[in-house]
Parts: C-alpha cells; sequence; structure tokens
C-alpha cells in the first residue's frame, strides 16, 4: 500500500536469499531494478518478479495497492542509500 517511503524512496534494497514477486492490484507503481536503475511501469495485474541479490525499490501513488511474495524468515536483505536517482 501507499506511504512516504514508497512514494519518494530513499533507498535500494536487494535479498541475497530470496527472489521478490509484485503484483500491481490498484493505482500506478514503477519499479526500479539493477545497478543500471531500470524503470518499469507496472501493469495492473502482471508478475513482475525481482530475482535474489538484484538491487531494486517501486515507488508508488497515493491510493496504490501492490501484493508483495517472497519468502518468510531470514531473507537476509541489503539497503543502500539513494543519492539522486529517483529524487
Amino acid at each position: 500500500a501507499y506511504g512516504p517511503t514508497f512514494a519518494k524512496p530513499t533507498y535500494l534494497e536487494r535479498h541475497l536469499a530470496t527472489d521478490e514477486l509484485f503484483v500491481l492490484l490498484v493505482g500506478e507503481a514503477t519499479l526500479f531494478v539493477g545497478e543500471e536503475m531500470k524503470s518499469v511501469k507496472l501493469e495492473q495485474g502482471r508478475l513482475y518478479n525481482v530475482r535474489r541479490a538484484t538491487w531494486h525499490q517501486i515507488a508508488v501513488t497515493p491510493g496504490t495497492k501492490v501484493l508483495v511474495v517472497e519468502n518468510a524468515g531470514d531473507v537476509k536483505t541489503e539497503k543502500r542509500p539513494l543519492t539522486n536517482e529517483l529524487q
């Protein structure tokens, strides 16, 4: 769901032990993926898989709902602050 963290992301993350799956349910969202920060505008109902150990972040508009699926337990997440890439 929408929140300040996802309106204007301040960090990238990657999960070393699991892929992460995103499905846009309602609203607008953009997924930023990889070292090159490739932007992908999500389409409603489509599955987007971010492979294990890939830097990523999602940005959403107010009212947006996104289903996020990943393995439970210790996903070994690393975070890296953003400078101006998405701001």
